[in-house]
Formats: C-alpha cells, structure tokens, sequence
C-alpha cells in the first residue's frame, strides 16, 4: 500500500487538517459519524505533544487516553441549552468567587509532570472555585462543576469514559443533559465516588420543579427553563 501522509477529512465544511511538521506519523482522520471525527496515530499522544500540534481551524480538540477527536459544531438545539444553563449559573454567581466557563476551556484531570498525561477534556460547561489552577491553556485537576449537553456522537463518552474520570479526578458536581430525552443526570460526589440522580421533563419531575445545584445550596434550575427553545 502506497505511503501517504494524511487523508483530509471534512466536517460541516470545515477543513479538519492539514499537513503540519509536528503531527506524529501516520496519521490520518477516520471518517466517523456526521459531527465526529477522531485522529488516529500508531502512537499515544501526550498532553506536552497535543499542544504543541497547533491544529488548524475554529473546531474544539480533545484528547481522551491518548487520542486526538475533534468536536464538529453543535446543533441550534445543544447550544440553545448550553445558553440556558450558563445564563442561570452565571446570574446566581454574580458577586461570588466562584466562576462559570463555556466550551473551549480544556480540563486536564490529572496533570503530570513534564506534561506526560494523556488527557484533555472540553466540556461545554465547567464551574470553577480554585482559580490556582487555571493556567494559561487550561484549568489543571478537577473543577467543581461540569457540565455536558449530549449530541449523538459524544453521548457514550459523556457517559462514561469521561464521567470516570471527572469522578477519578474530584469534580464535585457532573451533568449531563440529553435534549433528546429532556432529562438531567446528576453525578455528586460523596467520599470519592459519584452518587447519581435523575430529573426528566416528561416523566416524574413536575416542570416547574428545579434541579438542584449540590454545590450551591438554594441554588435550582427549572427543567422549563433548561430546556426552553
């Protein structure tokens, strides 16, 4: 089979990449499902190598165990629930320490030294106490708060491989909310692990009925209103 560098792959029309001297060989992108993409390597790429590959374009990269993946652009309806969380959030921190970031601040859970880690995450939303920890590209160990609003191609991610290791990592509140289903899993952390609760708009939860912030005492989110058009 003939040597070649890289396969361009295209999302949304956006150009995913282009050849670049620090991009490790082989590499290619595999086409994957209409909003998702992933870069594939015969080498686990770490955190100090990620940064250091400059990927082109107005998408959001992650790093997962090593791996590169590319987050294409949301739906009106994903972003239109991101709003809605961080208006809320946002309005009850006004005036406090504490601070609320969208998409396109990078975790890195469990930061080593020499930037050796494999990981590093995007969330869409991420609640932040300890400002010690945010250095100039990303926020260094676990936030207190993150947030994901399900899309089709990150939901299993979402729901797993990423929720261990915000658990691992001492995040003290996860969500994730699914637009499909209209339901909002709650993650609070209790003595290292995640105690998990569910509140769904159509079934069980009354609309009205807020969901509760654990970290935030008296602070609660009507399904109404997280899931308003």
């Amino acid at each position: 089979m003939p040597r070649r560098e890289y396969v361009v792959y295209e999302t949304y029309g956006n150009l995913a990449l282009e050849p670049n001297d620090t991009t490790p060989e082989p590499t290619y992108w595999e086409k994957a499902r209409p909003a998702f993409a992933v870069i594939k390597s015969q080498k686990i790429i770490t955190y100090g190598e990620f940064i250091k590959m400059n990927l082109p374009g107005d998408n959001h990269y992650e790093l997962i165990d090593g791996k590169i993946y590319m987050l294409a652009a949301a739906s009106p309806q994903h972003a239109k629930i991101v709003k809605n969380l961080y208006d809320a959030i946002n309005k009850y921190l006004e005036g406090k320490p504490c601070e609320i970031y969208p998409t396109g601040i990078g975790v890195r859970p469990e930061p080593r030294e020499n930037d050796r880690d494999k990981d590093q995450l995007v969330p869409d939303l991420v609640v932040i106490c300890d400002k010690s920890k945010l250095g100039p590209r990303d926020y260094e160990g676990g936030p207190d708060m993150v947030i994901e609003v399900l899309s089709p191609s990150t939901a299993s991610k979402d729901k797993n491989i990423k929720r261990h290791k915000y658990e691992k990592a001492g995040v003290r509140e996860y969500w994730i909310v699914s637009p499909n289903e209209q339901t909002v899993e709650t993650f609070v952390l209790k003595q290292g692990i995640f105690m998990q609760d569910c509140y769904s708009l159509e079934f069980d939860t009354p609309p009205e009925e807020g969901v509760p912030v654990s970290i935030f005492p008296g602070l609660e989110i009507k399904l109404n209103d997280i899931f308003a058009e």
